[in-house]
């Protein structure tokens, strides 16, 4: 007598690695989501915006376009 197997009894095999991989994945993915909700940095606080190198002046180099801007 011959016994065949249900595709259902067959389970593909998946090596240790691979599957430390996927849980890896989602971890990473929740860490990120998290990480976008809940923000370690405020601009507002952490830039210190009155800092004389933060000053906007009229000759300053930086705000001079170069010649490959329109």
């Amino acid at each position: 007598m011959t016994s065949t197997l249900n595709p259902k009894d067959v389970h593909e095999y998946v090596p240790v690695s691979k599957a430390n991989a996927d849980e890896d994945y989602h971890q990473v993915l929740d860490d990120l989501s998290d990480a976008s909700v809940h923000r370690n940095f405020d601009p507002y606080i952490d830039i210190d915006w009155d800092a004389p190198h933060m000053a906007v002046v009229p000759n300053d180099k930086r705000w001079i376009m170069s010649k490959h801007d329109p």
